[in-house]
């Protein structure tokens, strides 16, 4: 009998071979219609989920009134007023453009949070504290058992607070007034644990911005996925609010389930993985185009969490804000079962947290404004640099050569993809005016993707000699394209390791690994190398390719854990640093370089940024998707969308990825899906190059062709005009996207199709 899988899979291949009716050219230059080749038609249910963005609020409700009494003037600039309120350890900010004053609470006493909640979300700096047990509480600078004393500078003021005999805890917070920000800093040196408490969080004026229930319009912005937004409602029973790690969880001390755990009664093994949080921001916006606050952690981002929480989880504020970890509680195992005890954390993080907040107003004050003056900021520290020109590629295809499959006795590598299939494949596409193509080849090595030792160097490929693919990368050249080798350095199938030497270590001192759920799956548990291993290893298999004028693609981009080792100890911080050394050398010597799920620190050194988000995680009380990210990157590398044969081929997926300039990508083999039952690639559904061929000529006839107007231009702005039209803003132009099923006329007269986009140019002058 079939397995679900194999009929799962003969159903998509049918549903390609009948729906795939060849490639279309379109003589207008400025609309164009999706091929009706392409699956499925625009569900307009969709677009009130909170995959997009939603229509804002146009109602003008009132703002939160953080009025000035009691507060003393602490210095001022040309921009900005900061002033503070000694008593409860409290600031407030008058914004002097817009005549806006921001502060944490409306009120001094509020009635709807007792005293601890009260101090905690007004004071400019509050605690999270455990004692031994691990058992957690908080407080912050202005609770009644703490003494403040405040020293005062020409731009801001030093708070040194003594959080009372029952914490024992002490610690100097400094707030300092910049040109359009403040910012708060802790120095690590000054934080003193006297008795048997411990500091586990660090938050800066954790309220500050916030409202109650649905008092005012606006809403909270997080660096979720590509961007979310969680607009003001009335309160509701959620189960928990948004506390994400900056660049995902620390798999040295974090529970390492908790990568796939989507509170789901499936399998995790069969859902993916949220995307983590890439940028270390947050929003606050109060009205519609008024006031809002971009915050940032500039620095102990390796320890930082972003926290967003909606009106109805144990509050009715709706607030947001970051936090620094300093110490956390693990398991300690007791038995070799895997049982243990909590343990906290013996020491302390080394993190000197600081974070900014920026005052937007007007058109800025939104989470278009956010995003442009996050792009400046990071333009300004040189993070971001105009990669884009490195690159010409439209079309993102990655060709499976080879994997590991299971035999009755043992495994045997599995050629999946030749090399004159690939060269086939590649003029079959030219023919067909498909160019600019960058191929990444995977599983190259003997073994395959899952099977290749991690620690050898190879000198030639499972399909050929590396100088073999001269006439490949021949005819991606001279058609504008390119050819990398895919890696994935720091994860591993434990055949491709000695897991006793290469696997990091936790806290635990147990090897990092992610045990599969279904402990059936063939080759399910993924290790993770020692940061300095897997690189040590990278670099010498990167100088084989170099000298072969080869290049390299890194996955992985998005991990970052530190090692502890019962006598040595690297933190996430160092381990930070040591990856941007040795990625910033391969990017030296290739110059083009695409890193799939890059955190912050990589854009530097990233030309293509592979898989990038194209939506929200979903959580239940995230209400709009943004392209946050986008907004940022546009104009300074390539950004692309997911695979589109894995569940993302359809017209509203294609319009989503114009709606947030986006080039498609492929994962692609020669062999059928049902060749690929006994190898680690089961899970794949269609990959066959054959059933995807005319999609794949439609997918970039269509998304290419439109993008080509705004290619490495900045995106500056996003919004959504009605229920079934939204707008990209360029610094050349304008992109209507139309979802509808009707025409939409646009300002200036022009017709957007149904289901297709306009881009109206707008002409420089100067």
């Amino acid at each position: 009998m079939c397995s679900y899988r194999k009929i799962l899979s003969l159903v998509v291949v049918l549903c390609m071979i009948l729906l795939c009716s060849g490639c279309g050219n379109n003589a207008d230059a400025g609309k164009y219609s999706i091929e009706e080749s392409l699956v499925g038609e625009v569900d307009i249910a969709q677009l009130s989920s909170n995959r997009f963005t939603q229509l804002d609020s146009s109602t003008q409700k009132p703002l939160p009134s953080y009025g000035l009494d009691g507060y003393k003037l602490v210095c001022e600039n040309e921009n900005l007023a900061l002033y503070i309120d000694e008593e409860i350890a409290s600031i407030r900010v008058a914004d002097k453009k817009s005549g806006y004053v921001w502060g944490a609470l409306t009120e001094k006493d509020p009635e709807n949070l007792n005293k601890t909640w009260t101090s905690f979300a007004q004071s400019v700096v509050s605690i999270s504290y455990m004692d031994k047990t691990g058992s957690t509480k908080q407080i912050g600078a202005g609770h009644s058992s703490a003494k403040c004393k405040y020293k005062y500078t020409d731009n801001g003021f030093i708070c040194k607070v003594d959080f009372g005999r029952k914490v024992d805890i002490s610690l100097e917070a400094k707030v300092t007034l910049e040109k359009d920000n403040i910012k708060f800093s802790v120095n690590d040196e000054t934080i003193e644990e006297d008795g048997e408490n411990f500091v586990a969080m660090i938050y800066f004026a954790p309220f500050f911005g916030s409202t109650v229930s649905d008092n005012s319009d606006g809403y909270l912005f997080v660096p979720d996925g590509s961007g979310a937004l969680i607009r003001y409602q009335k309160p509701k029973k959620y189960l928990k609010s948004y506390s994400e790690r900056v660049y995902g969880l620390d798999y040295a001390i974090d529970n390492l389930n908790e990568l796939n755990d989507l509170k789901s009664n499936r399998p995790r093994d069969m859902l993916k993985a949220n995307s983590t949080i890439t940028m270390p921001v947050f929003g606050v916006s109060l009205g519609v185009n008024r006031n809002a606050i971009l915050g940032r952690v500039s620095k102990g981002d390796s320890y930082a969490y972003i926290n967003a929480s909606p009106a109805g989880v144990v509050t009715d504020y709706n607030w947001a804000t970051a936090s620094f970890i300093y110490r956390q509680v693990y398991s300690q195992p007791t038995s070799k079962n895997g049982a243990g005890v909590p343990v906290v954390q013996k020491s302390r993080n080394t993190v000197n947290p600081e974070m900014e907040i920026y005052f937007l107003s007007g058109e800025n004050a939104n989470y278009s404004g956010m995003a442009a003056k996050y792009s400046e900021i990071l333009k300004d520290e040189g993070i971001l640099k105009d990669n884009i020109n490195n690159t010409e590629s439209n079309l993102y295809l990655d060709f499976i050569a080879a994997d590991v499959e299971k035999q009755l006795i043992g495994n045997k590598e599995k050629t999946v993809t030749s090399m004159e299939y690939i060269k086939n494949s590649l003029e079959k596409l030219n023919s067909n005016g498909v160019k600019n193509i960058s191929l990444s080849l995977l599983g190259w090595q003997q073994g395959g993707l899952s099977g290749y030792k991690k620690s050898s160097v190879y000198s030639n490929t499972v399909i050929g000699e590396f100088a073999d693919f001269a006439d490949i990368k021949k005819i991606l050249s001279e058609n504008g394209g390119e050819l990398s080798f895919y890696t994935d350095p720091l994860r591993a199938k434990e055949i491709q390791i000695n897991s006793r030497v290469d696997a990091g270590i936790n806290l635990s001192q147990s090897p990092i690994c992610d045990t599969a759920v279904d402990t059936k799956k063939f080759l399910g548990d993924t290790w993770y190398l020692k940061t300095e291993t897997a690189f040590k290893y990278l670099n010498k298999q990167f100088n084989a390719l170099n000298k072969e004028n080869l290049s390299v693609s890194l996955d992985g981009g998005n991990l970052l854990y530190g090692e502890y080792l019962v006598n040595s100890f690297i933190s996430r911080e160092e381990t930070k640093g040591f990856i941007e050394e040795k990625v910033s050398k391969i990017y030296s010597k290739q110059k083009n370089l695409a890193v799939y799920n890059p955190n912050q620190y990589l854009l530097p050194f990233v030309s293509a940024y592979r898989n990038a988000p194209i939506s929200c995680n979903q959580e239940i009380y995230i209400t709009d998707s943004v392209p946050f990210l986008q907004l940022v990157l546009s104009g300074n590398m390539v950004l692309v969308a997911p695979y589109a044969n894995e569940n993302f081929y359809s017209k509203i997926d294609m319009l989503k990825c114009l709606e947030y300039n986006m080039y498609p990508s492929f994962i692609l083999t020669e062999e059928s899906n049902l060749e690929l039952e006994k190898t680690t690639l089961s899970d794949r559904v269609s990959t066959c190059f054959d059933n995807w061929e005319k999609t794949i000529c439609d997918i970039d006839s269509f998304i290419c062709s439109a993008l080509q107007n705004v290619r490495g231009k900045q995106m500056l702005s996003h919004k959504r005009i009605n229920q079934t039209v939204f707008m990209t803003t360029y610094e050349n132009g304008v992109m209507y996207i139309n979802y509808g099923e009707e025409q939409y006329k646009t300002p200036d007269g022009a017709t957007v199709e149904p289901e297709s986009f306009y881009f109206c140019e707008v002409k420089d002058n100067g």
